[in-house]
């Protein structure tokens, strides 16, 4: 017979954060619309993916000083792109 335990064989759970808030959808809407030429833009000589992952760690930065939660440039980009 084979010992089952729930722990054993699964993986550790990643904490689950709690939702984006409406507030928190606003200042990412409003921030993505104030740097959309940047973020939505080709890339060429002045527009890089660095130039853009800058962008989203500076929308990361006004949400996370406006919110209680903390999230990173990678959530909150995937979150914009799950919204729109």
């Amino acid at each position: 017979m084979s010992q089952q335990s729930g722990d054993s064989n699964n993986p550790k759970k990643r904490a689950r954060q709690t939702n984006f808030s409406p507030y928190e959808l606003s200042i990412i809407a409003d921030e993505v619309k104030l740097r959309s030429h940047v973020l939505f833009s080709f890339f060429s000589s002045t527009v890089t993916n660095h130039s853009k992952m800058k962008e989203w760690d500076a929308i990361a930065s006004k949400l996370n000083a406006n919110s209680t939660v903390p999230r990173s440039s990678l959530q909150v980009r995937k979150k914009w792109n799950d919204y729109r």
